[in-house]
């Protein structure tokens, strides 16, 4: 495989690692403030940190209205999910949403399958069959027994899944529909803007005009400066990298490598060495992306 063509993958595997920090470090957060102030705080900063890219490469401008109207659509998905998780994260545990989360991957490839009438071949397939059967062995073996238990906010959780999985095959159906010189940083820009003020709205609406963002503590707003770089900046911007050259399931595969890297993050950070049971699932984990990595770039 030529170095271009398996670039992408390399990154995909960042996103992926970047996915997974978010778990713990987003549940740090949850409890201090209200889900949706905490989206909105999240998206207006990832979106000023695009400022001076945009205007550096002298691409900050207005969209299109038909763009906007696009852009709209893909944020209030992207609001649907982040609002389901942090709301999740006040009810349930990390570990129920990445289990919960590998469920996107499916979903994003039956939503490719009947808008893009894209039919995954048995490369993909067999990439993706690994990366959940190597998840689910994590999560199951790494698990104290009854720790997993369905919970009544779970179900929140999996709507926010089919929504994470609708932004990426919209936003690969929306593509030939936007103004060809529009960089994966514009996109990203506007649709973390226009969420963002979404957001906004909606809190000032459901807390009678009053924000909670002053009852972060100082390590928290540690954890929300990663949010907002990483988990935000970076992985959007991967997001649309990935899809535009691999697709949105290809992209979505990747989320199965986050149970095995929050086992690594858990050992180099915390130094919790992973369960000997689990490490068969973290194998094939590792396999997924081998064989990911062979799908053709789009």
């Amino acid at each position: 495989m030529q170095k271009s063509a398996f670039f992408p993958h390399v990154l995909m595997a960042v996103w992926a690692l970047l996915i997974a920090a978010s778990f713990p470090v987003a549940q740090m957060i949850s409890p201090q403030i209200d889900a949706a102030g905490l989206t909105s705080l999240r998206f207006l900063l990832a979106a000023l940190l695009f400022l001076p890219w945009l205007a550096w490469r002298g691409e900050l401008s207005l969209p299109q209205r038909s763009e906007t109207l696009r852009y709209a659509v893909l944020a209030t998905l992207l609001v649907a999910y982040f609002w389901a998780l942090f709301h999740t994260l006040k009810h349930s545990s990390a570990l129920n949403a990445g289990m919960l989360y590998t469920l996107t991957p499916a979903l994003s490839a039956g939503l490719s399958f009947f808008l893009l009438r894209e039919k995954p071949g048995a490369r993909l397939m067999l990439g993706m069959g690994a990366g959940l059967l190597g998840a689910l062995w994590v999560l199951l073996h790494s698990t104290p027994a009854g720790a997993l238990r369905w919970q009544p906010a779970d179900a929140l959780f999996v709507a926010g899944c089919a929504c994470m999985a609708g932004h990426g095959v919209l936003s690969r159906l929306f593509r030939p529909q936007l103004p060809q010189q529009r960089s994966a940083a514009f996109i990203t820009f506007w649709v973390l803007l226009l969420g963002g003020l979404a957001m906004l709205g909606l809190t000032l609406l459901l807390q009678d005009g009053v924000l909670d963002w002053g009852r972060l503590q100082g390590s928290e707003w540690g954890a929300l400066l990663y949010l907002t770089l990483g988990a935000t900046c970076l992985s959007f911007w991967l997001t649309q990298y990935g899809i535009k050259r691999l697709g949105p399931t290809v992209v979505m595969s990747y989320s199965y490598l986050t149970p095995a890297l929050v086992l690594l993050l858990n050992f180099l950070f915390w130094q919790r060495p992973a369960p000997g049971a689990a490490l068969p699932g973290v194998a094939l984990s590792l396999l997924a992306p081998l064989l990911l990595a062979r799908v053709r770039s789009a």
